[in-house]
């Protein structure tokens, strides 16, 4: 029988968590997962759960229904395009994955991809970088709208927040981790808009001042 894994024991589960399976190193299988030869893998996404978490309202980590709050776990950069790939969770799932999750909670881990088929759908942001802080977006509301770039598909455009919480290595987040992360992502976001010419450049500034009104303030951060 397989137990939860030793490095997430010690953190409460949600109670719409507990019925879900495990998988054989011992991290719950959550709503979203695809299957590898017949076995679920947490790197790889379903597209039908997607499609029903979106008309049927259900939580992205649980698959249970959702309330009038939303939650998601974004990086950085998402925090300035309010765009994520993801459907909402229970604030209660997206907190848990944030403290739980070993790619959120280990800066310096990469998703693997050995073994996966090539047509597995990932989960994941466009940047291929681990954000080292992710941020919680609590928000009553989202659209969703179909992508122009990266194949098609349909991306989430996010509400307005009614809460932000900043975490880094399963923790809240330091003023100075934050400005860190935003440091090292917002030249790779300049640069894709680079490509796109001058308007999108202009629109990516503007994103980003906006994103700044929601950032805690660098002269706050101590050593």
């Amino acid at each position: 029988m397989t137990h939860i894994h030793s490095s997430i024991l010690h953190i409460p589960m949600p109670e719409r968590m507990r019925a879900l399976p495990l998988t054989e190193t011992g991290f719950p299988v959550l709503f979203f997962a695809g299957t590898v030869d017949g076995k679920p893998d947490l790197r790889t996404m379903d597209g039908r759960k997607w499609t029903l978490c979106i008309k049927r309202r259900l939580c992205w980590l649980c698959g249970q229904p959702l309330g009038r709050y939303l939650a998601w776990v974004i990086g950085g950069m998402c925090l300035v395009n309010r765009v994520s790939q993801e459907p909402p969770n229970h604030r209660e799932c997206a907190e848990y994955a944030m403290r739980a999750c070993p790619f959120l909670t280990r800066p310096h881990m990469h998703r693997r991809s050995a073994g996966l088929p090539e047509e597995a759908s990932f989960m994941g942001v466009g940047i291929d970088r681990n954000p080292g802080v992710s941020v919680l977006w609590v928000a009553k509301e989202y659209t969703v709208f179909k992508a122009h770039a990266g194949g098609g598909g349909h991306l989430i455009r996010l509400g307005a927040p009614v809460e932000i919480v900043w975490y880094a290595e399963g923790r809240l987040a330091s003023v100075a981790e934050i400005h860190r992360s935003l440091d090292s992502g917002l030249p790779l976001l300049r640069a894709m808009a680079a490509k796109d010419g001058a308007d999108s450049m202009a629109e990516l500034e503007r994103q980003i001042k906006a994103a700044m009104l929601l950032v805690p303030r660098r002269a706050e951060a101590v050593a």
